[in-house]
């Protein structure tokens, strides 16, 4: 049998058109500036006062991923009573079941999940750290392989000192990290709105 050569012709893409991919609001660009500095006004304002009351801050975190872990655990049950059952499966009722009671147990006594917040913190910012100097050491060499292993440096020694600080200082720990985001948050959007166009 006779063989034929294959070609491979890469086709050739246009450039993007900018009009496709702009992004279409029906407000002025003065108004999309003055909804920005809002929205970073509201974050820095809601930030600084995490920071000035940090487990108060804490305390409504837990309460949030409570109500949000109760409402979806009790989705997830009605929807697998509505679907019937999953094949001789149960482990999606199952699994809801275990998240409405987990938020169940965080709404009726605030506080009590504090602790477990601030272990997961750590335990996410010692992976985190961990990948991003895995991921730096991976790369080749390169000057903007620093910010990867600074970077990683930061999360293993945040969340060493998280899991070393843990149970003492675990409701401050979690309020002081929600406000720095939510201050920084706003910072940017504030400088986003405020840059010149």
């Amino acid at each position: 049998m006779e063989e034929r050569a294959r070609t491979v012709v890469p086709l050739a893409l246009e450039q993007p058109d900018e009009e496709i991919f702009a992004m279409q609001s029906p407000l002025s660009p003065s108004a999309q500036r003055g909804w920005t500095l809002a929205l970073g006004a509201i974050l820095l304002a809601a930030g600084l006062a995490a920071l000035g009351a940090p487990l108060a801050a804490a305390t409504f975190l837990e309460q949030v991923i409570g109500w949000f872990l109760l409402l979806s655990g009790v989705l997830g049950l009605l929807h697998a009573w509505r679907s019937g059952r999953f094949a001789g499966l149960y482990l999606y009722p199952a699994s809801a079941g275990v998240a409405a009671l987990i938020g169940l147990l965080l709404v009726l006594f605030p506080g009590s999940g504090i602790l477990s917040l601030t272990l997961l913190t750590a335990l996410v910012m010692l992976l985190a750290g961990a990948f991003l100097l895995y991921l730096a050491a991976a790369l080749p060499p390169d000057p903007r392989r620093a910010w990867l292993l600074a970077c990683g440096a930061a999360g293993l020694v945040l969340g060493l000192a998280f899991l070393f600080l843990w149970p003492h200082a675990a409701g401050w720990l979690v309020g002081v990290l929600l406000g720095f985001e939510l201050a920084v948050a706003g910072v940017a959007l504030i400088a986003l709105a405020l840059a010149p166009r």
